[in-house]
């Protein structure tokens, strides 16, 4: 009995001893590499955000959903606007956008989290889209019906290469926020990059078409699905992706991304 006591005394010392190295260790560090903000590099006051309370307050915060054929501003969250079924079926998706791509705060930090593998960044990027939602007046309907948050796919060699998806991490927080289920029902298919290659937006989809695939269509089918990627520039993407899920039995989609370009 004493040597149980004895062993549970110097575990609840070693946890002490160990949380105080771990205290030590982060004052050293943040002495040695103070935490700075993400876009303007001044020093943060505390690491609950990678921005400085001026650059987080620089962000503007879009407040409709979008026509992704026209771009049109959609207050009343209808559907896309008045175009014909054609294009319709080619954008079978609302869209929404938390800021626009010009914002030069907003678009350093995505370079920054996609390209220089700042991870911390992706829960901000959620954040921005939960508080996007929730400021639309009314709220999607979509979101009555316990929508399923859906990633955009990266190649499995170019994630393979990059070592994660960011749009997979902005929509794994969202989801966990919004307490919504989150699932990677789409695979890309094709490594391409349609801005990159191509300016025209016709070349852009056409370069997308086949991109994507739904491996378990019966997890999709009848569902409605919130498709989260990090930024809408032509809207081949996530237009191929929406048609995928359509495709395969889908109700109803909502694109969401962090920026509009």
């Amino acid at each position: 009995m004493k040597n149980g006591a004895e062993e549970t005394t110097n575990a609840y010392g070693l946890s002490h001893i160990s949380f105080f190295l771990f205290r030590i260790s982060r004052y050293a560090l943040d002495i040695l590499f103070p935490p700075l903000c993400a876009y303007c590099e001044a020093y943060l006051d505390n690491e609950t955000t990678p921005f400085c309370n001026a650059c987080l307050g620089m962000i503007v915060r879009q407040t409709s959903l979008i026509c992704p054929i026209c771009n049109a501003r959609m207050a009343a969250n209808k559907n896309i606007c008045t175009h014909g079924k054609s294009k319709r079926d080619q954008y079978p998706y609302l869209l929404g956008a938390a800021t626009h791509y010009t914002d030069p705060v907003v678009r350093a930090c995505i370079h920054r989290c996609k390209y220089e593998k700042v991870h911390s960044l992706a829960p901000v990027f959620a954040k921005l889209l939960v508080e996007y939602i929730n400021a639309l007046d009314p709220k999607p309907s979509i979101f009555a019906s316990s929508p399923i948050v859906v990633p955009i796919p990266l190649h499995m060699h170019k994630e393979r290469n990059r070592g994660f998806n960011q749009s997979a991490l902005i929509a794994r927080s969202f989801a966990r926020t919004m307490q919504l289920p989150y699932d990677e029902l789409l695979v890309k298919l094709i490594d391409n990059d349609p801005q990159a290659q191509t300016k025209k937006r016709i070349a852009r989809l056409e370069r997308m078409h086949g991109a994507f695939a739904v491996p378990r269509p019966a997890d999709v089918r009848n569902k409605t699905i919130i498709l989260i990627d990090d930024v809408s520039t032509s809207g081949a993407t996530l237009s191929e992706a929406a048609r995928t899920l359509k495709q395969a039995g889908a109700k109803k989609i909502l694109a969401l991304v962090v920026a509009k370009a």
